[in-house]
């Protein structure tokens, strides 16, 4: 039972810690992607664009503006879908950047998770949900793209929300500690195969 429950901690631990520089994928366009030879920080996006919430902030332009921030300070963005295939939300490989070039979105890349590892090995629950990744590919971020979750998600406007992505990426490039590490995220549940 001791051993058990020190495993138990360990692996907690390694959840919290998480450091991705070993990760390995092949994109939605057919090519390898190694986070290791990634010398920005990353934002990972757990996407399902049939989710209510994720339909939201894209309807509203919120997610693309935060994506554009990002990548105008130099932070490569990644949007996962882990959804299975048959499961809400799911696209084909082949389909994915056209179709979220058609919501006016432009990660640099998109990876279809199909099997739900990564999402796993994220501990993702929700689309949307963010993860950020500093230079050293350790998580400094991970949770809500903004506070705008509740009851009061559905009428408040988004721009006026204080998004946690943005707070985050002025901290790092201001080179100050980040301010926010942790937040709950929200949204719909990741449809795991």
């Amino acid at each position: 039972m001791k051993k058990l429950l020190i495993l138990c901690l360990l692996l907690s631990f390694n959840a919290t810690a998480l450091n991705i520089k070993d990760i390995k994928f092949i994109n939605s366009e057919g090519e390898k992607v190694e986070l290791s030879q990634i010398e920005s920080e990353i934002i990972f996006e757990w996407a399902n664009l049939e989710c209510p919430y994720v339909k939201r902030h894209y309807g509203s332009n919120n997610m693309q503006a935060t994506q554009e921030f990002a990548k105008s300070k130099n932070i490569m963005w990644i949007t996962v879908i882990s959804s299975a295939n048959g499961k809400q939300g799911y696209i084909p490989p082949k389909e994915a950047m056209n179709t979220f070039a058609s919501f006016g979105s432009f990660p640099d890349h998109v990876m279809i998770d199909e099997n739900g590892d990564l999402g796993k090995q994220f501990n993702a629950k929700t689309t949307p949900h963010i993860f950020i990744a500093d230079k050293n590919k350790n998580i400094i971020y991970q949770g809500a793209i903004d506070d705008a979750g509740g009851s009061q998600f559905w009428t408040t406007d988004l721009k006026e929300s204080t998004n946690f992505v943005k707070t985050v990426i002025s901290d790092i490039k201001s080179k100050k500690p980040v301010s926010v590490s942790k937040t709950r995220p929200y949204g719909c549940s990741v449809k795991y195969g």
